[in-house]
């Protein structure tokens, strides 16, 4: 990622492949103990899966959302097609989990 927020769905898609409604690891991150096709992220005490996507948590839900969601290709970056419900989710994907 050229910057930490830059959070984008080609992103997502080139580092996690979504299978029944879950995400799990396309390529082995560098230096890491997890392997290709390992599910993604970990449980957060709030009861959703959080994962970490260039130093920010992000609950998988909402990654999900921005992987498979074809009119949104980048966080913040609208086009005049969306409509308010795309503005909204892409809000939502913003926020960090605490």
């Amino acid at each position: 990622m050229k910057y930490k927020n830059d959070l984008t769905q080609d992103l997502l898609q080139e580092r996690y492949q979504y299978k029944d409604g879950k995400l799990f690891w396309k390529i082995k991150p560098y230096k890491s103990r997890v392997n290709v096709g390992d599910r993604v992220g970990t449980l957060h005490h709030s009861g959703y899966r959080v994962m970490t996507v260039g130093g920010k948590q992000y609950a998988e839900h909402r990654l999900i959302y921005l992987h498979q969601n074809v009119k949104m290709k980048h966080l913040g970056c609208y086009t005049t097609e969306q409509e308010a419900g795309d503005v909204y989710a892409d809000a939502l994907l913003r926020e960090v989990i605490a």
